[in-house]
């Protein structure tokens, strides 16, 4: 039973680690998404003929992507710049998401990651800074 238990625990203690980690990611997906999806629906109801005409000429999914691209962009653009309770109210947390560093599959042949070697025998080392993935060579 005492075995059960810690298992139990462990599995507890992971599943917390697990939403941890994505619920900052699926509410930065989806609160931008209901925002874009709301201004869109906003835009089916202004009476101004220029957004009628804008409105009629464009379906509505395509809209609603736009509306939702548009939102995203400027609020990721202001992010820097807004509190962190603004923060959470257009893009749903003030926590950018982390992830753990995972191996890159590299096309000249082996997989390119923390510790390995790449083809030419130089340790690689894998930076991932701000969303972008810098390969560094030689420097493990």
């Amino acid at each position: 039973m005492k075995h059960l238990r810690e298992f139990l625990a462990d599995l507890t203690t992971q599943a917390w680690t697990r939403l941890s980690v994505i619920a900052p990611a699926w509410l930065r997906t989806v609160v931008p998404v209901a925002w874009g999806s709301a201004s869109s629906w906003l835009l089916t109801h202004v009476t101004w003929q220029p957004v009628v005409d804008l409105v009629a000429a464009v379906d509505p999914l395509v809209l609603a992507g736009a509306a939702t691209a548009v939102w995203y962009a400027v609020a990721r653009w202001a992010e820097p710049h807004l509190t962190d309770w603004v923060t959470r109210l257009v893009l749903g947390s003030a926590q950018v998401p982390a992830y753990d560093a995972v191996a890159v599959k590299s096309p000249d042949g082996p997989v390119a990651g923390p510790g390995s070697i790449a083809a030419d025998g130089t340790p690689v080392a894998v930076l991932i800074v701000n969303e972008d993935v810098i390969v560094d060579a030689g420097q493990a």
